[in-house]
């Protein structure tokens, strides 16, 4: 649950499957398939609604997903929706990680390494 977000399957299977690592967007259907608690938490505390409000403090709620998803900010999104998956914290308050400044956030990921090889596997 990297991003713990819902989306329509036209953007699941379209944009994310496609074009993204299973590192990077994690993707599984509601129909069919087992949540764990965990799981279940993120979704229900995090959401589309957090993941919007933090991409706006970016100014990223209208870049392509492409370019959203590959920025400090998004890293830093994920890192948190894995803590609360990992450690069962809800509050994004517990991380001592440094918030990324409006300039950090926008900025890509490094280029010198492939999104996947930078992106810590989520398990």
């Amino acid at each position: 649950m990297n991003h713990g977000i819902f989306l329509c399957e036209n953007c699941a299977t379209g944009i994310h499957i496609n074009h993204y690592p299973v590192q990077v967007s994690f993707i599984k259907k509601i129909k069919g398939s087992h949540f764990n608690y965990l799981q279940l938490r993120v979704l229900i505390d995090g959401g589309n609604k957090a993941a919007l409000d933090f991409f706006e403090v970016y100014d990223l709620q209208n870049e392509p997903v492409q370019k959203r998803y590959n920025t400090v900010a998004a890293q830093f999104y994920r890192d948190k929706i894995r803590n609360m998956h990992e450690t069962s914290l809800i509050s994004f308050g517990s991380d001592q990680r440094k918030v990324p400044s409006l300039e950090e956030g926008r900025s890509a990921l490094k280029s010198d390494k492939k999104l996947s090889e930078q992106v810590r596997p989520f398990s």
